[in-house]
């Protein structure tokens, strides 16, 4: 019953969007996760690159063309130049000979219609490079983002855009991971996914991939996966460049260009970094699945409660303690092979069932020891009832057996024998059910215990089971109305 209600209340705060943006950011916290490609290279427009140009950010269209040579002399395989090249500007012919030289993606951006609630996210505009800088690229593609609505953070990209003209633009990420794979069919949609060529990528609604963070792909930081710029114009020669796919965009957070992610703070460029990493390893994380959800809580409720009923209060505690423990490793192992479960409703399920099995269970007890020491009631005198019930030692002292000094007082009926063959057996029923009440009060009135009833005897102690030093005399006192019980 208690994990039925608590499965019933999970799947109505399910319905509700309950804990929506703390369930999501319940899962950030397991990010970083999986590993980054090696071919994955963040080239960074940072301050030490500011500084090598010799100009502050941006930059003459003959300076970024040099950037792109620098690049592309490293030997890379592909370049994504995410700088958004909108404007015609001096230095535009230079420019497109530097992006035509090799594999070089574009950015582009989508303006949403907000009132669009279709398959793909719509654009009523898309702002990308100018004709000459586009026929030069590769490709072109978006560098939109997802932010959450409730908390501004980014956790998945659009990996299609439909056009104004109803036509499909992949993402940057998509059409780096097709160069790299050496695909060039256009991208299909599907109800579970985008198909490019023979492979499915599974995404979410409108067509969103949800970005697995890798470690080593958030931060401006030297190291296999990040190279400034300035010592590419330095004329350094950068060995994890050669084969690389490069990311060149800006880092200097004073500059814009930054989100908050499930690993903090980062540039853009990082973000489509991680989304490339995510189609090249295909560490895919599929979200949590309402029904699967529902199905742990009940199962984990089932289980706590069956031990709070069967255990100890503080042996099903620190059962439940292990049971949500757990729990969260499992989830953990999981989230690492690209399968997400809810963090939330699960560790509240487990908390729920234990603080409503265990009020179940005081309430059955509560119940329980009244109804015992009404039974209790009927042959011993109530403060010892209550002492019975509220003191289970008593009871389990007189199971063991204990010698204790007491009074016993036996009553009988006189010509009881005779009577009872002279008249009809429901009028003895009745002279004994009289009897009965009429001795009981009495003995219950003197603090007697009633032991036993043998015909018309009854047999009663004082002083057991709990003792008292003028037992005799109660005894005694008890005896003398028995006495005076009037005939029936």
């Amino acid at each position: 019953m208690v994990a039925a209600v608590v499965t019933i209340l999970a799947g109505l705060g399910v319905a509700a969007g309950a804990f929506s943006a703390f369930r999501r950011q319940s899962l950030d916290r397991l990010f970083p996760t999986g590993t980054a490609d090696v071919r994955i290279v963040v080239v960074g427009i940072d301050p030490a690159a500011e500084a090598q140009a010799g100009h502050a950010w941006p930059w003459p269209r003959q300076d970024q063309a040099a950037l792109i040579d620098a690049v592309e002399r490293q030997g890379v395989r592909s370049i994504l130049y995410d700088v958004l090249l909108d404007s015609d500007a001096p230095g535009d012919d230079r420019l497109a000979q530097a992006i035509g030289a090799g594999n070089v993606v574009l950015p582009s951006v989508a303006i949403f219609d907000g009132s669009s609630n279709g398959p793909l996210y719509q654009a009523r505009t898309v702002v990308g490079p100018t004709a000459s800088l586009a026929a030069a690229a590769a490709a072109v593609g978006t560098t939109n983002l997802v932010a959450d609505p409730s908390d501004g953070v980014v956790r998945s990209i659009p990996l299609v855009v439909e056009a104004p003209d109803r036509s499909v633009i992949p993402s940057v990420a998509l059409e780096l991971d097709a160069l790299a794979r050496g695909l060039g069919s256009v991208p299909t949609i599907r109800p579970r996914g985008v198909q490019v060529g023979q492979e499915l990528i599974p995404t979410g609604p409108r067509a969103t991939l949800a970005v697995s963070f890798a470690a080593g792909l958030g931060r401006p930081v030297s190291g296999p996966h990040y190279v400034s710029a300035g010592n590419l114009l330095a004329g350094r020669s950068i060995p994890s460049l050669r084969g690389a796919i490069a990311l060149v965009g800006v880092v200097d957070p004073t500059l814009g260009d930054v989100h908050e992610t499930p690993v903090g703070t980062t540039a853009g460029v990082f973000v489509l970094a991680n989304a490339l990493n995510t189609l090249l390893t295909r560490q895919f994380v599929s979200p949590p699945g309402d029904a699967a959800t529902l199905v742990w809580v009940g199962l984990l409720a089932i289980v706590v409660a069956a031990l709070v009923q069967a255990a100890p209060p503080w042996v099903a505690g620190i059962g439940a303690l292990a049971l949500g423990g757990s729990y969260l490793l499992l989830s953990f192992a999981r989230f690492d092979a690209g399968h997400a479960m809810d963090l939330v409703f699960p560790e509240l399920g487990v908390a729920a069932a234990f603080v409503g099995s265990l009020g179940e269970r005081t309430v059955a007890e509560a119940r329980r020891r009244r109804h015992v020491a009404s039974l209790f009631a009927q042959y011993v005198p109530p403060a010892v009832a209550r002492r019975l019930v509220e003191e289970p030692a008593l009871v389990e002292s007189a199971l063991r057996g204990e010698r204790f000094d007491a009074s016993l007082l036996f009553c009988d009926l006189r010509g009881f024998t005779a009577l009872a063959g002279s008249i009809t057996p429901q009028q003895v029923r009745d002279m004994l059910e009289v009897f009965y009440e009429h001795t009981s009060r009495i003995v219950l009135e003197h603090e007697g215990t009633l032991i036993q009833y043998v015909g018309d005897e009854v047999y009663a102690a004082f002083g057991v089971p709990a003792p008292f030093s003028d037992h005799a005399a109660r005894a005694v006192s008890c005896g003398v109305p028995f006495q005076r019980i009037a005939p029936v």
